[in-house]
């Protein structure tokens, strides 16, 4: 079985969504984004098929919010498996086009990622073959690649639009006649507002590149009424001509959903309400409960309502906001995701005076999952009731979202006001607290600093001590963690360590190696993760003369004790804890410990080789402990995360094989090979004699030819009594046992005097037990 490690590493160099970091920055949940998709493969089912079902894959296999899709990734390569069906069946039909290739490629590399993940038989057999089809891609089989790629980030948020424009200039560059990839490359020009005017007759990139497109395909429906959108940016002197695009689209594609829906938008901008209504009739009449179109019904009655100036409203005209409420609760009865629907209801009953009904609108509204809309849901409730509670909770929601800066705005004014008439401590901290969370850091510690001097808390010792910790500041944070020190020891060992982590990298940017290993050595103290995974940085590439360094070896020792008390601390927790804190705890195993665990793959061999050298026996007893520590995280790391074969690989590769190759005999052949067997098999793990039972016999009498050093002996012994913990023939500690009615203890300091005789004794010994 290949390393999967290596396969990581291989699977990082493809083209695939699943290294398109697609979900960075994505705020939509599951729901949302397979809706979405499902509308686009519904109404547009010729336009860049192959690529909607990849995204559409992925979507499954992804970590959105509310993907509780059943063996979600068992799913998403079911979807895969078609959109290659679909891609093979495409190419067949157009046998002359080598771009499908491209499509391909992609689609095998996700279908790879997906084997990877679920510890697929074929992930092998699959990663060599893209490696393979990607040597030999063809220009246009790339460009083909690069607009998958392209339409892909379509999907997946403002921030991945423009890498996405960049991507289908590349692949137009390449094969400039594909309309359907042009016409996405408009549409996403548009989505960015790449709108200005280019020439001197006004005319936008937008338009120019519509109006090519209907010139190539003039039945393209939806192409009219993007122009006729566009067309309404230049003002009023074009919408006579918006309005002649919008009567092209429908003849080309009055039947069309999606097409109706957007042209009833460009009627209502041109404030033509009673012509809107009509299409979203007939668009309701081909989908009755279309939740989007319900809530275009509700905005065309809104804007009738507030296009009227105030002073010249009536009674009649209250009946448009009660048509419109009607028909956003339908819209968001009939998708519960639907939030804009929900937010207008809330709005509408506001402003016909039902603050009961709007108060439980908003109530639910905090209550959607996305973030963003979250967010906004806050700031709107903020607003209906003055609260500045809820600015607090927009704030924290999601700070960089409208909701959140809107929230940040409307916070500090508040605080700045107050301050003009009432200057007090808890308005000061109010404005660190929001300065903070938007990220101006010199700000907030002025502002913590001004209510420390009116009313020094320790809160806001706290406070201060992590802003500086934050803007990397060791004279003024010391001095408050000092003041923390005794009152919140916990707090005082992270920010410790993040001080200490922060000077590593000054220190390292700066290209001073020796000031930052120190730094991060230091960080490890206070039980730093990311301490730990920069200080293993450094000690991998120190040369072998440098290892001697008496240094080097507990540095890795601390790293090692880090992580086991990391785990403990997971371990401890996960019978006290609600569930949302064992989410959180499960992401520290995910995110952080698991991945800096990898490092204790290689860290065995190092100590081994060490051992090995001369010169270095006066480290042993660091070794030792260092070495416990690595083989009780190893152990715990592969009994929840690793299949038995991994297992097997860590712990046999890492000595036995190590030790045979070190010059084979003649008779010491089968061991070898028993050996190799063992470790290369693909079958449950069944004890140490398992499918070989007279292996470890063989084992132990090929350790006699050795040249047997004190060290490698302990080691070896060491590797026995673990192997038997892990079997079950000693329970955890057990430090002794009886040989021929004589009690011997197996403590590390009397195993390093046994003779190999009295090891076979304590085998056989041990087996009478299995």
């Amino acid at each position: 079985m290949a390393d999967p490690n290596t396969n990581a590493s291989r699977l990082g160099t493809f083209q695939c969504h699943f290294t398109w970091e697609l979900e960075e920055k994505f705020t939509r949940d599951f729901k949302t984004a397979m809706d979405y998709i499902d509308h686009h493969l519904k109404h547009n089912p010729d336009e860049m098929r192959v690529p909607a079902m990849a995204v559409k894959a992925y979507i499954y296999a992804s970590n959105l919010q509310g993907n509780d899709t059943p063996m979600k990734y068992r799913t998403a390569k079911d979807a895969i498996t078609e959109a290659l069906k679909r891609n093979k069946d495409d190419s067949e039909e157009d046998p002359t086009n080598d771009g499908y290739n491209g499509y391909k490629v992609v689609l095998l590399a996700d279908l790879a990622w997906l084997h990877h993940k679920t510890r697929g038989r074929n992930v092998e057999t699959c990663i060599t073959e893209v490696e393979e089809l990607q040597a030999s891609l063809s220009e246009e089989a790339q460009a083909y690649m690069q607009a998958m790629k392209a339409f892909t980030f379509q999907w997946f948020g403002i921030s991945k639009y423009t890498e996405g424009i960049s991507c289908y200039e590349e692949a137009l560059r390449v094969v400039p006649s594909n309309v359907e990839w042009f016409f996405g490359y408009t549409q996403l020009l548009q989505k960015t507002s790449y709108s200005d005017p280019q020439d001197t007759y006004g005319t936008s990139k937008v338009e120019s590149n519509l109006r090519c497109f209907i010139s190539k395909t003039p039945k393209n429906g939806l192409a009219h009424v993007y122009l006729a959108d566009e067309l309404l940016q230049k003002g009023k002197d074009s919408h006579l001509e918006a309005e002649y695009e919008v009567g092209q689209a429908l003849e080309s594609g009055g039947e069309n959903v999606v097409v109706l829906q957007r042209a009833g938008k460009v009627f209502c901008s041109l404030k033509k309400y009673d012509k809107a209504l009509e299409l979203y009739d007939r668009a309701l009449e081909l989908e009755s409960e279309s939740s989007f179109t319900l809530k275009l019904v509700g905005d065309a009655h809104r804007f009738q309502y507030f296009d009227k100036p105030t002073a010249e409203r009536d009674e009649g005209d209250k009946q448009h906001l009660e048509n419109a409420i009607k028909y956003y609760r339908r819209a968001y009865e009939a998708d519960k995701s639907n939030f804009r629907a929900h937010s207008q209801m809330a709005s509408l009953y506001s402003e016909l005076g039902q603050q009961d009904e709007a108060e439980e609108v908003y109530s639910q509204l905090i209550e959607t999952r996305d973030k963003e809309n979250k967010a906004e849901a806050f700031y709107h409730f903020a607003e209906f009731r003055d609260d500045l509670a809820l600015y607090k909770e927009a704030v924290d929601t999601d700070v960089d979202s409208y909701g959140g800066k809107r929230a940040a705005k409307k916070i500090i004014e508040k605080m700045q006001s107050e301050l003009t008439r009432n200057p007090n401590s808890k308005a000061f901290e109010t404005l660190g607290w929001v300065y903070t969370k938007t990220g101006f850091i010199d700000s907030a510690c002025f502002h913590y600093q001004q209510a420390y001097k009116m009313e020094p808390r320790k809160e806001l010792e706290l406070r201060l001590s992590q802003r500086y910790v934050e803007s990397v500041n060791p004279d003024q944070a010391c001095k408050y963690l000092e003041l923390i020190k005794d009152s919140n020891p916990e707090e005082y060992r992270l920010l410790k360590g993040k001080l200490h982590l922060s000077l590593g990298v000054e220190f390292k940017d700066q290209g001073m190696t020796d000031k930052a290993r120190e730094q991060f050595s230091l960080s490890t103290e206070y039980k730093s993760l990311e301490g730990c995974e920069k200080l293993a940085e450094l000690l991998q590439n120190y040369t072998d003369d440098e290892k001697y360094d008496k240094r080097w070896i507990t540095d890795w020792a601390k790293i090692t004790s880090v992580l086991q008390n990391e785990w403990d601390l997971v371990e401890k927790c996960q019978d006290k804890v609600k569930e949302s804190r064992l989410n959180a705890l499960e992401e520290i195993r995910e995110k952080a410990f698991m991945p800096k665990v990898r490092y204790l793959h290689d860290l065995y061999d190092k100590y081994v080789e060490l051992l090995l050298k001369p010169g270095v026996d006066k480290y042993g007893s660091v070794l030792i402990e260092a070495r416990s520590l690595l083989d009780r995280v190893m152990s715990d790391f592969q009994k929840r995360r690793y299949s038995e074969i991994e297992y097997k690989k860590t712990r046999y590769t890492f000595f036995y094989i190590k030790d045979l190759k070190k010059g084979v005999k003649k008779d010491e052949k089968y061991v070898y090979m028993q050996l190799q067997k063992r470790l290369e098999g693909d079958y449950e793990w069944n004890g140490f004699r398992g499918k070989f039972p007279d292996l470890f016999d063989a084992l132990i009498k090929v350790q006699p030819a050795y040249d047997f050093t004190e060290n490698k002996k302990m080691i070896f012994l060491f590797e026995i009594v673990n192997e038997y913990k892990h079997r079950g023939s000693l329970k955890d500690g057990m430090q002794e046992v009886k040989i021929d009615g004589e009690k011997y203890n197996f403590s590390f300091e009397e195993l390093t005097e046994w003779s190999v005789s009295k090891v076979i004794k304590l085998v056989q010994c041990f087996d009478k037990h299995m």
